[in-house]
């Protein structure tokens, strides 16, 4: 999955509205990757605006910037208990078969 470079982060754009007192805009660097403007940034890859709350748009940044750490983590852990058979007598093999699906699933 080819995806905007991290980290990202979260923008106030201090943009008053009438259903919240502000916007946020989601960055990388300094290309909007979720932007609250009602008009065309085509030239940075989006084309319209979202309204977004501060802790909505928090998470979606720290899920983001989390992500590929934990996948390397979660390939590592699988790299182990392949290389050492006996080790998955330790792991519940449900859980083995849910972190399989999840790096398959992530790598998509």
């Amino acid at each position: 999955m080819k995806h905007t470079a991290t980290p990202w982060a979260v923008k106030n754009t201090n943009t008053k509205s009438k259903f919240s007192s502000d916007w946020r805009e989601i960055y990388s660097g300094n290309r909007p990757v979720v932007s609250s403007s009602a008009y065309d940034h085509s030239e940075h890859g989006t084309i319209c605006g979202v309204q977004i709350s501060e802790d909505n748009a928090n998470f979606i940044v720290h899920a983001c910037n989390c992500h590929d750490d934990l996948l390397r983590s979660l390939k590592l852990l699988l790299s182990d208990i392949e290389a050492d058979p006996m080790s998955s007598a330790y792991f519940d093999l449900r859980h083995i078969k849910a972190a399989q699906e999840s790096v398959a699933s992530a790598t998509k």
